[in-house]
């Protein structure tokens, strides 16, 4: 692996940051009273398609592999994501 000590810990962190907001924004929380349900599923959809890249890119090792499997990842990712976000915002 790569990939710094450094660089791995500070993405642990972000994800586990990224973990508390997704909660504080949960639908059954506090975001009820501020956004609509739509609003917070697409914004938990995209911050959720953020954690999934940054670990297969850092954990998984993405990253470091050819350009086509990190091409076809993202794609894979973004596909997925706008497709989730779609059906729960429709």
């Amino acid at each position: 692996m790569t990939t710094s000590p450094t660089r791995l810990v500070t993405i642990w962190a972000g994800l586990v940051a990224a973990t508390v907001l997704s909660w504080l924004l949960g639908v059954e929380h506090a975001a009820d009273d501020v956004f609509s349900r739509e609003a917070v599923a697409a914004l938990l959809v995209a911050i959720t398609a953020v954690k999934v890249w940054y670990v297969g890119l850092d954990f998984m090792e993405v990253r470091e592999s050819a350009p086509w499997l990190r091409w076809l990842f993202t794609a894979w990712l973004a596909a997925t994501s706008l497709t989730l976000g779609t059906l729960l915002v429709v």
